[in-house]
């Protein structure tokens, strides 16, 4: 289901980041990982900056690749950073500071609502429950 709606909530940013300060992987450390498990992602595709881990949530600071900005504009939701909020939960399967785990796909969008477009600059809340992830985007001031 995909919803449009006008009142955007607010996340506190500095709450979810102070939750998950367990874990800090950089972009380096985090495509590192995805080559390991034998995703590689082009540079358009690259937008994590920082994935904060925490016990079950993850945030994770998202900026759009030069080489997708000149396509920007034609999206509300740009693929880049849907991807990279999707990427994102290399910090749920890598929680733990190891480097195991296992790739997975999504296949099923349950529910999705659309406040604002994407910018440049996000983050990406995530938490996982019942085999599903709840993702939250919201620009630099928590505004979804």
């Amino acid at each position: 289901t995909l919803r449009y709606s006008e009142r955007a909530p607010v996340l506190d940013v500095e709450a979810v980041q102070a939750r998950c300060g367990g874990r800090r992987m950089s972009k380096a450390e985090c495509y590192e990982a995805f080559d390991r498990l034998g995703i590689i992602y082009g540079p358009s595709h690259q937008a994590l900056d920082a994935v904060y881990a925490g016990s079950g949530e993850v945030l994770a600071k998202l900026t759009l690749p030069p080489s997708a900005r000149e396509e920007k504009e034609p999206f509300i939701l740009h693929p880049s950073m849907l991807d990279a909020a999707l990427q994102a939960s290399i910090g749920l399967v890598h929680s733990d500071g190891s480097a195991s785990g296992r790739p997975f796909l999504p296949f099923a969008l349950q529910d999705m609502q659309v406040f604002s477009a994407c910018l440049e600059t996000m983050w990406a809340v995530l938490s996982s429950a019942d085999g599903a992830y709840h993702i939250e985007l919201c620009d630099e001031n928590g505004e979804v």
